[in-house]
């Protein structure tokens, strides 16, 4: 007997009993025991994974709520080897140039009581591997686009037709750890409203698959760079026309980021080797503060090579003393995200007429290596703005960039 995803019973069976000893702790962002992963994550195709259940060609659909930067990367990157991408916005031009690459999308907007057509039903309804990248509105209670999402997926869930979901957060969740290092199972400390929220949101996913099946994935992503997002963009900019918030985070002296091809990688790692409940940190090796990227950045501008800049710790290694976030600021307050994206690290919010506390904290990618077999392929932002500087655009195209812009 087989599920239409093309995923033998026995082998579900045992994804579910593996995690359900667990699951209490899965709701609290705890690690679940993991073994070291055999698999290795093709930097180009999915079809280059080994699995020993691969992905029947029928059961290559995957439906995406809020399709936006990341999402249509991903988008693109299951589309290359053959599956087909249906999904929402909020965009009527988008909706049109998504269309143009054979896509079904169409706007869905619950807080404005925009619901989904009936031909989106129909694909969410015949697609095994579902993806949210909606950011939170409000506390999980009160989110109309959470609540809407959920009421959709719920009966999917409980009638088994759901192989992998995946939520996308962010490592602003976490809140200031003074500099340390944080994982998967560490507490979360956010004070900010929206990583409050975030945090929220994270919690209902999780408790969708306590209470209804659904094989929910949490993927906690670091700033997120890319083509048309990265420092080489921001360089571009006055900085009277940085945000607050971006100007804010060019003081910290640790910064979690991670290369949109490398999230591309993690998310597809995750759906050929699913553990529900799972929640996964998505960064790169190197928690390089934002001042020393820049330098980097300008010395590829000026031709000089592979740039200047010194070595900040690398995720795993010996760690260097920790300095407060006062000492650890910088006097140069620019951001290295040229377009603020939605998963983006939460700001803090400050006391008083102070200027806002800095969240600082180091944050680990052990997990999507030693479980998911994922090999970085920009581990810091030397090869990621590099191959930015090569205008190296996969897995978004200049079509897309201009749609995004």
């Amino acid at each position: 007997m087989t599920y239409n995803t093309g995923f033998r019973i026995m082998n579900v069976s045992l994804v579910y009993v593996s995690a359900q000893g667990n699951r209490a702790g899965a709701a609290k962002h705890a690690l679940l025991p993991v073994g070291r992963s055999r698999t290795r994550t093709s930097h180009l195709r999915v079809s280059a994974i080994k699995h020993p259940n691969p992905i029947l060609p029928d059961s290559k659909k995957i439906f995406i709520f809020g399709l936006g930067y990341t999402s249509i990367a991903l988008g693109n990157w299951l589309t290359a080897d053959g599956w087909k991408v249906s999904g929402t916005c909020r965009n009527p031009a988008r909706v049109e140039a998504l269309g143009a690459k054979g896509w079904t999308v169409d706007i869905y907007d619950p807080a404005r009581g925009l619901k989904l057509t009936p031909e989106l039903n129909s694909h969410l309804e015949r697609s095994p591997y579902v993806l949210s990248s909606v950011p939170p509105l409000a506390l999980a209670l009160y989110d109309p686009a959470l609540s809407a999402q959920k009421a959709l997926l719920r009966p999917l869930a409980a009638s088994g037709r759901i192989a992998w979901f995946g939520y996308l957060s962010s490592t602003g969740v976490y809140g200031d750890w003074q500099g340390e290092w944080v994982d998967e199972s560490s507490p979360c400390r956010q004070t900010s409203s929206k990583a409050i929220v975030r945090q929220e949101a994270e919690a209902a996913w999780l408790q969708m698959y306590e209470q209804h099946g659904l094989p929910s994935h949490v993927f906690r992503l670091g700033g997120i760079y890319g083509p048309g997002r990265s420092v080489l963009d921001t360089l571009q900019r006055e900085m009277s026309e940085l945000s607050m918030s971006q100007q804010r985070r060019g003081r910290q002296r640790y910064t979690a980021r991670c290369h949109v091809h490398d999230i591309c990688a993690v998310l597809t790692a995750s759906i050929l080797k699913p553990r529900p409940g799972g929640v996964y940190n998505v960064v790169d090796d190197d928690s390089a503060p934002r001042t020393e990227v820049m330098s980097y950045a300008r010395s590829l501008l000026a031709g000089q090579g592979q740039g200047q800049g010194s070595r900040s710790s690398v995720a795993g290694e010996e760690e260097p003393p920790v300095l407060s976030a006062r000492e650890g600021q910088s006097s140069e307050r620019i951001g290295i995200n040229g377009t603020v994206d939605t998963h983006s690290q939460s700001a803090g919010r400050g006391r008083g007429s102070g200027p806002e506390p800095l969240e600082e904290k180091r944050v680990r990618n052990r997990l999507v290596k030693s479980e998911l077999g994922v090999k970085l392929r920009y581990p810091t932002y030397r090869e990621g703005v590099a191959a930015i500087h090569r205008r190296d655009y996969w897995p978004l195209s200049q079509e897309d960039l201009r749609m995004l812009s």
